[in-house]
C-alpha cells in the first residue's frame, strides 16, 4: 500500500513520517518527596556550659586589655642626701622684742599715795552727789562713812599729810587738797558739766584746790632733781 499523499500532479519527494519515542510512564506518587520526620535532640543539664564559657572568656579578655593599657607608674625618687629643710613662718626665729624706754620718769611713791587718796575722795564725793542730788551734801561726816581711813579738814584748814584731806563743797563743785610726804601739795577739782581737773600749790586747802585747771597732775621735780610726771 502506498502511504504517499495524493499529489496535484507534480512530482514531490516523499518523506517518511518522523517516529516519536514512547514516553515513559511516570507514577504521580513518585514526584512527591517524602521527608522523614526529625526527632528533636533531648535537652541535658549541661546546656548552660557553652554560654557561660563564652562570658568567662570575654571577661578574661577585657581584663587583659585593661592591664596592658595601665599607665606606667611614676618612678620613685631616692635622695642620696637629706633634702633642705623647709623654712616656714613658725620656724623663722623672731628677734627679741624691743622695749622702748619710758619717757615719763617714775613718780615718787609718796606723791603717788597723796594723788591716790584725792582720787578716792572724789569717787566718794560723786557717790554722795548721786544719792543727795548735789555736792552740797558732801560733808566730812558723809565722807568718813565711805572712806573711814581718811581724815577731813574744813575748806580753809590746810592738809597735813597724804591721808589728811582739806575739802570744799558747793552745790555744783567739789575740791580737795592733800599734802605729800615729799612736801608737795596736790589739788583736785570736780564739778557738774565738766571733767576733773588737777593742780599743785600752796596753800594746801580745799578753797585753793577750787582753782585747779590742769588736765592731769603737774610735772614736778623729784627727790633726785629730775622732773616727775603725775598721771591723771
Amino acid at each position: 500500500m502506498d502511504d504517499r499523499p495524493p499529489g496535484n500532479g507534480e512530482h514531490q519527494e516523499w518523506l517518511p513520517p518522523a517516529r516519536s519515542e514512547p514516553r515513559p510512564h511516570i507514577d504521580p506518587s513518585d514526584s512527591v518527596v517524602h521527608d522523614e520526620p526529625q526527632t528533636p535532640r533531648p535537652k541535658t543539664g549541661n546546656d548552660w556550659l557553652i554560654p557561660a564559657a563564652i562570658v568567662v572568656a570575654g571577661a578574661v579578655l577585657a581584663i587583659a586589655v585593661l592591664v596592658s593599657r595601665r599607665a606606667p607608674e611614676t618612678p620613685s625618687v631616692t635622695f642620696t642626701t637629706a633634702p633642705p629643710p623647709v623654712t616656714t613662718a613658725s620656724t623663722v626665729p623672731l628677734p627679741p622684742p624691743v622695749i622702748a624706754p619710758s619717757l615719763a620718769p617714775a613718780i615718787p611713791a609718796d606723791d603717788a599715795a597723796a594723788q591716790q587718796t584725792l582720787q578716792d575722795v572724789v569717787a566718794a564725793a560723786r557717790s554722795i552727789r548721786g544719792d543727795t542730788g548735789s555736792y552740797a551734801g558732801v560733808t566730812s561726816f558723809e565722807l568718813a562713812t565711805r572712806l573711814p581711813g581718811t581724815t577731813y579738814q574744813p575748806s580753809t584748814t590746810a592738809s597735813t599729810g597724804p591721808t589728811n584731806v582739806s575739802i570744799s563743797a558747793t552745790a555744783t563743785l567739789f575740791a580737795a587738797a592733800a599734802m605729800s610726804d615729799t612736801g608737795t601739795c596736790f589739788w583736785i577739782r570736780d564739778s557738774d558739766g565738766s571733767s576733773t581737773t588737777y593742780g599743785s600749790g600752796d596753800p594746801c586747802t580745799g578753797t585753793a584746790a577750787s582753782s585747779a585747771t590742769l588736765p592731769q597732775w603737774p610735772m614736778l621735780p623729784s627727790a633726785s632733781g629730775s622732773p616727775s610726771v603725775s598721771p591723771s
